[in-house]
């Protein structure tokens, strides 16, 4: 096996990072990774932990890495030539932070899977993705049939089924629930241990911590050795008085059906107006999907939905912000189209924590966070009565994911409103919540 040629640090970096197209620099002191060891980079949103990763192994136009660079001891090949390529196809397996974005929504997952990995190891990726706890018969379904959760196991699956001798992951958690995420971590501490290098980048430091990761954290633009300290969510105020509020939304006997198989079933629910609720679940739960009937993407093969607001006043953030946000318009024009009379942009979007010099920019050119926050904005535009957020701190870490939801609540209590949190996150969901639900029992 490659791994056994391994004997010097796998990957090395000496310098900057700079993105082309907005102010941003890095410095990059001193950093390398060796055969079977685990390198974790946390920071807040936006810091540059994905550019970062983009800048170092030359994954895309507009960042660039000045420095020095190498691996196994030589110099590392320059961007775009074919040893570059050779290393990037035979020796580094990257898994994007956008899962939905990796997959072609045309085609189903299995073959697209097999191109990834090659038909000898089609065998060794489907048995990867029921390791991570996935029922094979997702693999025939078509990306969009599937939750965040199942694509990016999909995509670890072929991480690990390809056992490259450096493993780049970015937010390899993110959409998972504790078992899901731990089972992730149990296969990734594997991978580490027969000598393939393990690099991520996440928020998550209960996830770092289990795979025994070295933190390297972005402060002050640089990167240095540490990790960030642990946060402690706001809460949600009282809920309405028993008996006092009507329903705003009611789903009686709700069934959902994709790909040909049963994703919910028998779903009854019902929100009172102003109420925080709470919905969790394992990963593929149907979640995402009970979210999408709530606000009316989705129809339902059986059961009723009863919405006592109109169908413009419930608005979902959806779990996939970026893939919700039309590339070539600017933040501005996004939010501008959706916006209710007299809607200020500017100070909206100060509440939720979206700098005003991003407001001209495009998505693409956004971190996975901000974009998050770009699309709760448009969300808040609408002035909705009912708003459903998917996972809606799941990309971004905690410092910042502490301030969205702040910013949250501290719009309800402006403008009240009901609010539907879809989550896998426990203490998220009992701190947000008036009152905390799983898919086919309650809980307090």
């Amino acid at each position: 096996m490659y791994h056994a040629a391994v004997t010097e640090q796998v990957f090395a970096a000496d310098g900057v990072v700079r993105r082309e197209d907005v102010a941003f620099e890095l410095s990059v002191p001193g950093f390398e990774i060796g055969p079977g060891g685990v390198v974790a980079v946390v920071g807040s949103s936006g810091a540059g932990k994905s550019s970062l990763f983009t800048a170092w192994f030359g994954l895309g136009a507009g960042v660039r890495f000045e420095g020095e660079r190498a691996w196994c001891g030589e110099p590392f090949p320059a961007t775009g030539s074919e040893a570059h390529r050779a290393l990037l196809r035979e020796s580094v397996c990257i898994v994007p932070q956008d899962a939905h974005g990796a997959f072609d929504p045309l085609q189903r997952l299995a073959p697209q899977l097999e191109r990834a990995v090659g038909r000898s190891r089609a065998d060794r990726v489907r048995a990867a993705f029921v390791a991570l706890g996935r029922e094979p018969g997702l693999l025939r379904r078509f990306p969009h049939e599937l939750s965040g959760g199942q694509l990016r196991s999909a995509l670890l699956a072929v991480a690990l089924a390809r056992e490259a001798a450096l493993t780049v992951a970015d937010e390899p958690s993110v959409g998972l629930d504790g078992a899901a995420a731990s089972r992730l971590g149990d296969e990734l501490s594997r991978v580490a241990s027969e000598a393939g290098a393990l690099l991520i980048a996440t928020h998550d430091l209960d996830f770092a911590g289990r795979l025994g990761a070295t933190c390297w954290s972005i402060a002050d633009g640089s990167l240095v050795r540490g990790r960030g300290d642990a946060v402690e969510w706001p809460r949600v105020d009282a809920a309405p008085a028993e008996g006092r509020s009507s329903a705003i939304l009611e789903l009686d006997g709700v069934a959902v059906e994709l790909g040909g198989e049963s994703v919910l079933e028998s779903v009854d629910f019902r929100v009172a107006s102003g109420e925080s609720v709470a919905i969790l679940g394992a990963s593929g739960a149907g979640k995402s999907t009970l979210a999408r009937v709530i606000a009316g993407r989705l129809s339902p093969a059986v059961g009723r939905v009863v919405r006592h607001c109109g169908l413009r006043d419930v608005q979902l953030v959806s779990q996939d912000a970026g893939g919700s946000l039309t590339p070539h318009r600017t933040v501005r024009e996004l939010v501008s189209e959706a916006a209710a009379p007299g809607f200020a942009l500017d100070d909206e979007a100060d509440a939720v924590r979206l700098p005003r010099a991003l407001l001209d920019r495009r998505p693409a050119e956004l971190s996975g966070g901000e974009r998050r926050r770009v699309a709760l904005l448009r969300a808040l535009a609408v002035r909705p009565k009912c708003l459903v957020l998917d996972e809606p701190t799941s990309d971004l870490d905690g410092g910042t994911a502490v301030d969205v939801v702040a910013s949250i609540l501290e719009t309800r209590r402006r403008r009240p409103m009901t609010m539907i949190w879809i989550t896998h996150d426990t203490g998220l969901a009992h701190a947000v919540a008036n009152r905390v639900v799983t898919l086919g029992r309650r809980t307090s």
